[in-house]
């Protein structure tokens, strides 16, 4: 299997690999792959050589992770901005707590946990 980071090489056919660690853990498989370092990768090395978006989405990753609604996420970027957390930490917190995703307040006290621990 070829892959790709980032979503570079994806119009060759190419499984982007975050995407597919992120979808075989999701199906109960261990693949020792350290997601969230591969999209750091790319947002540092293969975002800069592109002047649009390419790939499948950081969030669209830890949306479907965690089966969350889109919806919820403009509060999560928002209480992001408002808290100075970064938003993809954030994210993956209110996934892995699985509060109601539109309360800002819970969110936001999410955000202070997160801020408490110097995350």
């Amino acid at each position: 299997m070829d892959g790709t980071l980032g979503g570079i090489g994806r119009d060759s056919g190419n499984a982007q690999i975050d995407a597919l660690a992120a979808a075989l853990k999701k199906a109960g498989w261990r693949t020792g792959v350290d997601i969230p370092a591969l999209r750091e990768v790319a947002r540092q090395y293969v975002a800069p050589l592109f002047d649009h978006p390419i790939g499948i989405a950081a969030e669209s990753l830890v949306l479907g992770r965690y089966d969350l609604f889109a919806h919820g996420l403009k509060i999560v970027r928002d209480v992001a901005l408002r808290t100075g957390v970064d938003e993809q930490e954030l994210l993956n917190e209110v996934g892995r707590r699985k509060p109601n995703f539109e309360d800002d307040t819970t969110i936001s006290a999410i955000a202070d946990d997160l801020r408490d621990v110097g995350r």
